[in-house]
Parts: structure tokens; C-alpha cells; sequence
């Protein structure tokens, strides 16, 4: 039995591990494209910032490798997957047969066409390198415009602001953080981010991204963008931070079913039964929509690995499904946003003080929980998060006083059925 793992990130690490707490000699065999051992995405920004050394953001050393029995192929690339035969292409030119297949490929950017946009002072963050990359630029540029106003791009300015930089944000929406918060949510966190002396345009498209001619180089320097109406933004580099999309290249034109991701069962299994996915590349089902979603989270991705794992070595285990979930503080400011926002089909019970940069947002539907949002007072953020997870039917609705900051979770339980 060959176990193959195509990714070295939250997903394939777990799912290595739960293999091998059942199947003790069976090889194991983890592919990256990336020439590290598995490290935190997460922290990229903190390293960014410079705090957290690069030593830190390692979550396994070669020795948890040597200790698993794990063979692990760093800087190799699976081009291809065919899974009529079994068998992988390598970057390396030599092809592989597998026995068990796990896809972890996680995510890659999304790039908008932009004039421009190709230049070698355009950066994402996506890997090490990247991070590697725009701390070189940082440590030599003094103004950088930010594509996009979403979790990323906001971690990642207030790391460029404390090193100094000048940070201009064009958002396409009418918000920032639109698929955490609701409108009045972002106002509170765009209020905190303007006090902080970022500079934030919504409604904006960039358009073209400006050069000229570097007397350092052959390679043109970025000088500035020009967003709709003709308006110039001076910048020394870009960040594009337009959220990212399923790492499906190497199953294109194969018979694994792709959809907004890989679609898998509830134990990871995509319609090839000796294929499983996990992680930001993988469709699993989400608790709260009832829709299947790509859910790219950390928490998430360690969770799906360890059940394809354990199923993958013969082990029954279901994933009972996600729900969308993200904390992140900016500046000093909690944020935390679980499951749904809002609509005019829900029951909003609300509390806002705006001049404490306070907000929460229950979300409900007839006797359940389906999202909330906490801005700066994130107290019992955990317990409405367990209700949404757990999507528990709940008596007396109208009664439970969600918004207060001493929820009990046991007169919640009391009110369950």
C-alpha cells in the first residue's frame, strides 16, 4: 500500500498523521512544491511585521518526518494526476503510481486583468517566499496600494504600517471585510483603520498600474495606479489581495469531478474512490447554508486532513460539515464573524455603541442561530459560535437574551431540545 499526499500544508500534515496512527508500515509519501517543511501561512503577516521569526513559523521539523516514516519531496511539483491509472506526474519528469491519493493543494491568488499587473513589484502572499519578498520590499519602499480590503490585505497593511509605510487600500465593494461583516460592521472597522492612518477608497476599480524606467535595472519600477475616474495614487509596489481560488490544476481533465472546488463526501472521498481532498482546495458541506462551500480556513483544513486520513487508512470517520468563521484583531480591535451576516429573511438582534468601536450582530431563524458578528467586545462570541456549529433547535428564542455579555451556555443547553 502506497499513501500519496500532494500538499504539505494543515491538511496533508494531519492527514499524514492519522494515517500513520493506524497504519504503522505502510509508505507515506507527501509532496510540495515549496522547499520548506510545513510551516503557518497564518503568521506570514507577523513575520512581515517582524514579529515572528522565520524560525517560528515552522509547525514541523524534519524530524517529525524521519520519526513518521514519512518520504517527503520537497521543491517537486505533481503536474498531473491521471486517475484511471493510479499515477502522478512530477515536475522532476518521473511519474509515480499510487495506491491512496490525497489532494491538498490549498489555494492559489486570484489575479485580476489589470494593465500592469504582471510587473515584478505586483506581490501576493500566498507562500514563504512571497512573505520573503514583500519584507525586501518593504525594507526599501516607502508607499504600497493594496487591490482589495479583505482579511488578508488588512493583516498585511497594518504589518506594512508598523514598519512605516504609507498604505492606500482600493476596495472594489461597497465595504471591506464584505464576506465577514455587514455594512455597518465595516463602517466601525473602517472608522478604526482610518484613526490609525490608512487610507481607504470603496466603489474603486484599479485600472492600470503605472511604471517607469528604473536606472538600477533593466526592469521598469512600479511609480503609481490609476483607479476609475482618471485619479493617480502614488505607490512604489501592489499588493493583490482578491481572495483565492481552489488549486484544481492538476485534476483539470481528469475524471475527479471538479466544481467551485473538489467536491467530497463526508469522509473526504471525491467521486474517484481512491482520491480524497481536504483543506482549501476540497467543497465540503456547510452547516449553516446546507450548500457546499470551500471553506479556507486554517482550523478547518487540519480537521478535514485528519478525517481523510483516518478514512484513507481504512478507519470510518465522517466530516460533519464547516461553518464560516474568522477572528482577527487590526490594530488592536477584536473582530470575530461566525456563519451568516445577515438578510431580510432573518431576525437581527442587534447592539451597537459606535464611539467604543462596539457592535453585535445576532443572526436568527425561526428557533436557530445562524451567524454573528463581534467587534470589539467578543465576549460570548465562543458560545453563539458553539450554537451556530451545532445548529441546536432552541425553545423560547425570543426570550434568550443573546446579546448580553454573561450568556450561559447552560441556560442555552436547559433551552435546547
Amino acid at each position: 500500500m502506497r499513501y500519496v499526499i500532494i500538499g504539505n500544508g494543515p491538511a496533508g500534515i494531519n492527514a499524514a498523521e492519522a494515517i500513520r496512527k493506524v497504519d504503522k508500515k505502510n509508505q507515506i509519501i507527501i509532496f510540495s512544491d515549496e522547499p520548506y517543511p510545513a510551516y503557518s501561512r497564518v503568521l506570514l503577516p507577523y513575520f512581515i511585521g517582524q514579529k515572528v521569526s522565520k524560525e517560528k513559523l515552522f509547525i514541523r521539523g524534519q524530524e517529525f518526518y524521519e520519526k513518521n516514516d514519512i518520504a517527503l519531496y520537497l521543491g517537486t511539483k505533481v503536474l498531473k494526476v491521471n486517475s484511471i491509472q493510479n499515477e502522478l506526474f512530477l515536475s522532476n519528469t518521473r511519474r509515480l503510481n499510487y495506491d491512496k491519493l490525497l489532494i491538498a493543494t490549498g489555494g492559489l491568488p486570484k489575479i485580476p486583468f489589470i494593465e500592469g499587473i504582471d510587473g515584478n513589484e505586483v506581490v501576493t502572499l500566498r507562500k514563504l517566499e512571497d512573505g520573503e519578498k514583500i519584507l525586501s520590499l518593504a525594507q526599501k519602499k516607502k508607499r504600497v496600494v493594496f487591490i482589495g480590503g479583505g482579511l488578508i490585505s488588512l493583516k498585511l497593511a497594518e504589518a506594512l504600517h508598523s514598519l512605516g509605510l504609507d498604505i492606500s487600500i482600493i476596495v472594489s465593494s461597497n465595504w471591506i471585510l464584505s464576506r465577514m461583516l455587514d455594512e455597518t460592521g465595516a463602517q466601525i472597522v473602517q472608522k478604526h483603520l482610518f484613526s490609525q492612518g490608512l487610507r481607504i477608497l470603496t466603489n474603486q476599480n484599479v485600472q492600470r498600474i503605472l511604471t517607469e524606467a528604473n536606472l538600477e535595472s533593466k526592469e521598469r519600477k512600479i511609480s503609481g495606479i490609476i483607479i476609475e475616474g482618471g485619479k493617480r495614487i502614488s505607490c512604489d509596489f501592489v499588493f493583490i489581495g482578491k481572495g483565492v481560488l481552489p488549486n484544481t490544476d492538476l485534476v483539470q481533465g481528469d475524471e475527479i469531478k471538479i466544481e467551485g472546488g473538489i467536491p467530497v463526501d463526508e469522509y473526504m472521498r471525491t467521486n474517484v474512490n481512491n482520491v480524497f481532498a481536504a483543506g482549501d482546495v476540497a467543497e465540503t458541506f456547510d452547516k449553516v447554508s446546507k450548500k457546499s462551500i470551500v471553506s479556507a480556513i486554517w482550523p478547518m483544513a487540519c480537521e478535514q486532513g485528519k478525517i481523510a486520513g483516518y478514512n484513507m487508512a481504512g478507519i470510518r470517520k465522517s466530516y460533519r460539515g464547516s461553518i464560516r468563521m474568522n477572528a482577527v484583531e487590526l490594530f488592536g480591535l477584536p473582530i470575530v464573524s461566525i456563519g451568516l451576516s445577515g438578510g431580510k429573511r432573518y431576525k437581527e438582534l442587534i447592539n451597537i455603541v459606535p464611539e467604543e468601536k462596539k457592535y453585535r450582530k445576532i443572526v436568527v431563524e425561526k428557533d436557530r442561530v445562524k451567524g454573528a458578528i463581534f467587534i470589539g467586545n467578543i465576549r460570548a462570541s465562543g458560545i453563539i459560535a458553539g450554537l451556530i456549529n451545532s445548529q441546536k433547535k432552541l425553545i423560547d428564542v425570543d426570550r434568550l437574551n443573546f446579546l448580553s455579555d454573561h450568556l450561559c451556555y447552560g441556560d442555552l443547553i436547559r433551552r435546547g431540545v
